[in-house]
C-alpha cells in the first residue's frame, strides 16, 4: 500500500551511508494500492448517498424516521416512495425484497480494505513480519463490513461496529506515519508524510462523527462532513499509489545505471 520499496542514501558528515529498507514486493504493492484506491473511492460513494438521505429527510422528526414502515408511509408516503426507488436495489418487487444501495457500497469498500491487509501481510520480509499494521487494516476492514450488515437491520449496532472500525482506521494511520519516519529517502518521506496526514486527518473527522452516529444525532451539515473525511482517504490512496509506482521505477532505474557501470570495459 506504501511505496516504500527502495534502498535509499542518506549523508552522514562527508560520507554517503545507506540504510537498509524492507524489500517490497511491486505486484504485492500495487495490487494493495489498487484495493485501497477503490475501497477509499467507495467511501466517497458512500459518503454522497448518506448526504443523499439526510438532504431527502431534513425536517422530518427523528422518531417518524424510527418508527415502523406503516407509521412512515402513513405519514410521509411521497417520501418514502421516493427513497425506495432511489435508495434500494429491488431484488422483488412483489415479495418487497429490496437491499440498501448504502449497504451494498458499505460492504464492499469494507472488503477492499480487508484484501488491502491481506496484501500487505504477505509483502514482507523477515524483518517486517511482525507488523501489526496490515492486521489492523485487516480488523478495520472487518468492522465495517459487520456495520454494514447491521444498517438496516440494527442502525444502533451498525453505528457500534462503525465507531470501532474508524478507531481502528485511526491507528492504523498513525502507525503509518510513524513508520514512514524511518522508512524512506528525505523526500518521498515527506511526500508519504503529506498522505498520512489526509489519512489520518479524515480517521479523526471519522471518529468524531462515529459518536454522533451512536448518538443518533446526524443530520445533513455532519453527513457533508463524512464526504470531506472520505475524500482525504481518496487523496491519500492516491498520493500511495503515485509513491508505489516512483519508487519502482526510481529503482529500476537505479539497477539498469548499476547494470550498465558494470558491463563497461576496464572496469572490475
Amino acid at each position: 500500500m506504501k511505496g516504500d520499496s527502495e534502498t535509499t542514501g542518506y549523508h552522514s558528515g562527508k560520507e554517503e551511508q545507506t540504510r537498509p529498507f524492507c524489500r517490497r514486493d511491486f505486484f504485492f504493492d500495487s495490487s494493495s494500492d489498487f484495493f485501497f484506491l477503490a475501497g477509499a473511492s467507495l467511501y466517497v460513494w458512500l459518503g454522497t448517498i448518506y448526504l443523499e438521505y439526510e438532504r431527502k429527510v431534513e425536517g422530518i422528526p427523528r422518531h417518524i424516521l424510527n418508527a415502523n414502515d406503516d407509521a412512515i408511509f402513513y405519514n410521509y408516503t411521497d417520501f418514502m416512495n421516493h427513497t425506495y426507488h432511489d435508495d434500494y436495489l429491488i431484488l422483488n418487487d412483489d415479495k418487497e425484497l429490496y437491499i440498501s444501495k448504502y449497504q451494498v457500497v458499505y460492504f464492499f469498500a469494507a472488503l477492499c480494505f480487508i484484501i488491502t491487509g491481506v496484501l500487505e501481510c504477505f509483502n514482507r520480509d523477515d524483518r517486517c513480519i511482525h507488523s501489526i499494521l496490515p492486521v489492523i487494516l485487516i480488523l478495520a476492514g472487518s468492522s465495517g463490513m459487520c456495520s454494514a450488515f447491521f444498517v438496516e437491520e440494527n442502525d444502533y449496532l451498525s453505528a457500534i461496529f462503525n465507531s470501532i472500525s474508524v478507531h481502528l482506521f485511526l491507528l492504523e494511520g498513525i502507525g503509518l506515519f510513524a513508520r514512514h519516519i524511518r522508512s524512506m529517502s528525505r523526500n518521498l518521506m515527506i511526500f508519504l508524510w503529506v498522505g498520512d496526514i489526509f489519512f489520518v486527518t479524515g480517521s479523526a473527522m471519522d471518529v468524531a462523527l462515529s459518536y454522533y452516529w451512536v448518538a443518533d444525532d446526524l443530520d445533513y451539515e455532519k453527513a457533508a462532513l463524512f464526504v470531506v473525511s472520505a475524500s482525504f482517504w481518496l487523496i491519500c490512496a492516491l498520493i500511495y499509489s503515485s509513491s508505489t509506482i516512483w519508487t519502482e521505477l526510481n529503482l529500476r532505474k537505479k539497477l539498469l545505471d548499476e547494470n550498465q557501470n558494470d558491463d563497461e570495459p576496464g572496469q572490475e
